[in-house]
């Protein structure tokens, strides 16, 4: 008695692991978030199956059958659009009840465009904050903004296309116009585009383009006592203010001094000896 969770490519179709193909095609029946979109991932992969649409309008309605079905031995499979089930799409409910029915749950590893969007957005933090899609009325979003503005973490969330400006100024109305972001558009597709620079800069950028596809939008918030300063943090800022403002090496050193209260000595000296490296 099995409930299989299975993660799915969230753009290029050949995302998706040989077990988890594996199990799609020993399965009796496919939950899907909706049918027409799986159907071209599982079409490609030779996957004939039972499909039935599993969403947040239906649950509910399905899930005593579901269990039902497991308990007498039928294998279902349980995914999504894109990316793992449960996370900012269906999946939790029917894992609870499984859970609660003492059914094995087996989550099969994969695409998730978290993941994805907090190693691109190259932030310092060790740990992120998932936040998933904000609110869609405007007060319990921005409630929801100024909570997240005291969790110093890389905070994650989900975007619409038709919501995207208004978020981002939002989040520079609360974070502030200089605050670092990154945003991924299309990951792992042929059209991925990257975004970094600060709010105020993502807005301008997007401001002028026809906004399509969803969006991951990573913000770093941190506060500068949580940060460990070491060399790595150190030469980190170096690249980064390279990057952006193009300084030179007394003025990039004079900048990571004054920011984080270092001595000039040592920061030089570091970036000196790792010179030849960076230019």
């Amino acid at each position: 008695m099995v409930l299989y969770v299975v993660a799915t490519p969230i753009g290029n179709i050949k995302d998706i692991t040989y077990r988890a193909v594996e199990i799609l095609k020993e399965s009796d029946i496919i939950l899907c978030e909706d049918t027409r979109c799986s159907l071209k991932m599982l079409n490609y992969y030779g996957i004939r199956k039972k499909l039935i649409s599993y969403h947040k309008f239906n649950e509910y309605k399905l899930i005593d059958k579901i269990i039902e079905d497991i308990l007498n031995g039928v294998k279902y499979v349980l995914i999504s659009d894109a990316g793992m089930p449960g996370i900012s799409d269906p999946g939790k409910i029917l894992i609870n009840r499984c859970i609660g029915e003492n059914i094995k749950v087996d989550v099969l590893p994969g695409a998730c465009a978290l993941i994805n969007g907090f190693v691109l957005s190259g932030f310092k933090n060790d740990i992120f904050t998932f936040i998933g899609f904000l609110p869609r009325n405007t007060k319990k979003m921005k409630e929801t903004i100024k909570l997240m503005k005291e969790t110093y973490t890389a905070l994650i969330i989900y975007e619409a296309p038709h919501r995207l400006l208004n978020t981002l100024n939002l989040l520079k109305n609360e974070f502030g116009e200089n605050t670092k972001i990154y945003i991924g558009r299309e990951l792992t597709k042929l059209f991925e585009e990257n975004f970094r620079g600060t709010i105020e800069e993502s807005i301008c950028y997007f401001e002028g383009s026809k906004i399509r596809g969803e969006f991951v939008i990573c913000i770093e918030n941190y506060k500068k006592d949580n940060i460990q300063i070491d060399d790595d943090f150190i030469l980190n800022e170096f690249y980064e203010n390279k990057r952006r403002f193009n300084l030179t090496t007394k003025e990039n050193v004079k900048k990571i001094c004054e920011e984080n209260n270092l001595k000039k000595n040592y920061v030089y000296d570091l970036i000196i000896n790792r010179i030849d490296k960076i230019e």
